[in-house]
């Protein structure tokens, strides 16, 4: 997939931060991480308030948080 990529991210995870290697805690937390970087950056460069936040998620618990705390 990498080959139909414009920009390709990759990272190493210790081998120590897997539980016992059949739980991927490090690597799913490591691209987490990455994707929530992603994010924070995108959202600094678009306007992105929250009543587009609830367009998009009416029925997400943040949604739904949005929609109590103004009656939208």
């Amino acid at each position: 997939m990498p080959e139909h990529s414009d920009v390709v991210m990759c990272f190493e995870v210790d081998e120590a931060a897997d539980a016992r290697g059949v739980i991927p805690f490090g690597s799913s937390l490591a691209a987490a991480a990455i994707g929530d970087a992603i994010c924070f950056a995108i959202l600094g460069e678009r306007p992105f308030d929250e009543k587009a936040f609830r367009q998009i998620h009416p029925g997400g618990a943040v949604g739904r948080t949005l929609c109590d705390d103004d009656g939208g």
